[in-house]
């Protein structure tokens, strides 16, 4: 069955890509994950390199009304946000160009104008790139940054207890701020060589789906302020059917990872509405399944009526999701990559085959309550089936059985061969 980039997302899309990668070595000191790779040219060397690129693509990050130097500056300052986030000075970049055949070469002067103005007030000095005939136009940028050795701030060592600072306020890139950004290179320059800042991550993805990353990479969680949260005034100067707050976590990012961020606690109650699309559909399997592994991991499972972290409803929400969208998942795989999740250590108890008891009790409770038969129900369940996507076909299979008339002969030699 071939899975298209639009069901994977681009989170799974990143992680089955590098795995193809060779892993922090030699003279890679941190490969992909982070906003920039760190390469060490040399085992004695004083300063680390800082990689990253970026692309810029009309109709995606760019409209085609848009002002050619602000198309240019967008396209340098999204790499050069990406050094910020790490803490680097930015060194050297270069420019791939793709373009339609017909495109204006005033246009694409006006663009590298603005490219150009935006490396050279940074300190980014554009030394080179390519260009291809292509269908849309696209900015392929490349930048070189440095730090000292061993200096640059990660993504993935914040530590429970630490405080959450931006460094500007959050929203209005649907109301054009997308185009004529900041990237906060002093601010992140300042923050590594003071030392303040423990963990960094550009934010060009806005809060709500960034943030859940670095929490992610830095095994951590996070609990916002959401009225200390600093809001663009271009929210309140373009106001629309979204409440400035939804601004302030999710514009900058595809619209389907900010659905996806706002429904992923569904279903959070019996009846409730599933998440809406594959994305917030893996997203609400992630959070469930994490909580459920990780509390089954420390030996925190409920007993009688006992149920403190909701662990029974976070299953039943799994279930759900399983059962009822098009996902072809299956549930033993998922407990053992969100098992995989955690660091070696972490988690002193097995977690799979407990998990997966308790999963098919809530199941048999389920599928009882939703008034399917209990003999049916064994008959599916007593297999232990794992795609529970397939459990409402079985369940129709076994009914047909059911209602042929040598039904009962055949179930009662089945089950004297079962005991033999």
């Amino acid at each position: 069955m071939t899975t298209t980039l639009a069901e994977l997302g681009e989170r799974a899309l990143v992680e089955r890509l590098t795995r193809r990668l060779p892993a922090a070595g030699g003279t890679v000191v941190v490969g992909p994950g982070d906003d920039c790779a760190i390469v060490r040219l040399a085992s004695d060397a004083v300063e680390d390199l800082v990689l990253t690129s970026d692309p810029v693509i009309e109709g995606v990050h760019v409209g085609p009304g848009d002002l050619p130097g602000a198309v240019g500056h967008k396209a340098v300052a999204r790499a050069l946000s990406d050094l910020a986030a790490m803490g680097a000075e930015p060194l050297w970049g270069l420019i791939d160009l793709v373009a339609p055949a017909a495109t204006a070469m005033e246009r694409v002067e006006a663009i590298y104008e603005g490219a150009q103005a935006t490396a050279a007030r940074y300190g980014l000095a554009i030394v080179g790139g390519d260009c291809a005939r292509g269908t849309l136009l696209e900015l392929h940028v490349f930048a070189v940054g440095r730090v000292p050795r061993g200096t640059a701030v990660l993504r993935s060592t914040a530590q429970a207890g630490e405080e959450i600072y931006v460094t500007g306020a959050l929203g209005g890139s649907l109301a054009g701020r997308h185009l004529n950004f900041s990237p906060r290179l002093k601010e992140g320059v300042w923050l590594r060589a003071q030392g303040w800042a423990t963990a960094m991550m550009d934010l060009s993805d806005g809060l709500g789906a960034d943030l859940p990353r670095l929490c992610v990479a830095s095994r951590v969680g996070a609990s916002l302020r959401t009225e200390a949260l600093p809001i663009a005034p271009e929210v309140f100067a373009h106001p629309d059917a979204r409440d400035p707050l939804a601004h302030a976590l999710h514009d900058g990012e595809d619209q389907q990872v900010a659905d996806a961020v706002q429904s992923h606690y569904q279903p959070r109650f019996a009846g409730d509405a599933l998440p809406q699309g594959n994305i917030a559909c893996a997203a609400a399997l992630a959070d469930k399944l994490d909580a459920l592994t990780g509390f089954f991991g420390i030996g925190q499972i409920p007993t009688g009526d006992k149920d403190p972290f909701g662990l029974r409803r976070a299953a039943l929400g799994v279930l759900r999701i399983l059962m009822e969208s098009p996902l072809p998942l299956d549930l033993a795989a998922l407990i053992a990559d969100a098992q995989a999740g955690f660091a070696a250590g972490v988690l002193p108890q097995a977690v799979t085959e407990p998990l997966l008891d308790f999963m098919f009790d809530r199941l048999r409770g389920l599928l009882r309550d939703a008034g399917h038969a209990q003999d049916v129900v064994e008959a599916v369940l007593t297999q232990r089936p794992t795609r529970i996507d397939l459990v409402p076909a079985r369940l129709d299979a076994v009914r047909c059985f059911l209602a042929l008339p040598e039904a009962l002969a055949l179930a009662a030699a089945n089950k004297r061969i079962g005991n033999i």
